[in-house]
């Protein structure tokens, strides 16, 4: 079962407010990608068919960006969503907590894995190029599930 890109995106923008440490669109963006791989990796099923494309600073949801572009590089507080239905919340917090802290430098240096998914599409084809879900499959997943 995939789910809507925004409806995720809800839920980790409520993740780290409620924390007490609120994240960029930036950090969404990466963030959405290393959840969209962690989900692939336990269930062999895409997180959400939104494509990822390759910009300058990682992979982008455009629809997603394009919902918190106006709060440019500033904290996005956002009050608690619920998890999409049918999504695992242990999985999902594990996944988030992993990154907890991590700047949004930090987090396009890891999105910018030399060999992995971005590294291909924007080294070949430049900004702009969707990341072919298959791709993300082979370059950047090891099933465990």
């Amino acid at each position: 079962m995939t789910h809507s890109a925004k409806d995720v995106a809800r839920y980790i923008l409520g993740y780290f407010s409620d924390r007490g440490s609120p994240i960029s669109n930036l950090q969404l963006q990466k963030l959405l990608y290393f959840c969209w791989i962690d989900h692939f990796n336990r269930t062999g099923e895409h997180l959400f068919e939104d494509p990822f494309v390759a910009w300058a600073l990682g992979p982008v949801v455009v629809s997603v960006y394009r919902e918190y572009c106006s709060y440019s590089g500033s904290p996005i507080f956002a009050g608690s969503c619920p998890l999409p239905e049918g999504l695992d919340k242990v999985a999902m917090d594990a996944c988030l907590g992993k990154y907890e802290g991590w700047s949004g430098y930090r987090l396009v240096e890891a999105s910018h894995r030399k060999g992995g998914a971005w590294d291909a599409v924007y080294g070949a084809l430049g900004k702009g190029a969707v990341i072919d879900a298959k791709l993300i499959e082979r370059l950047e997943c090891r099933r465990v599930g």
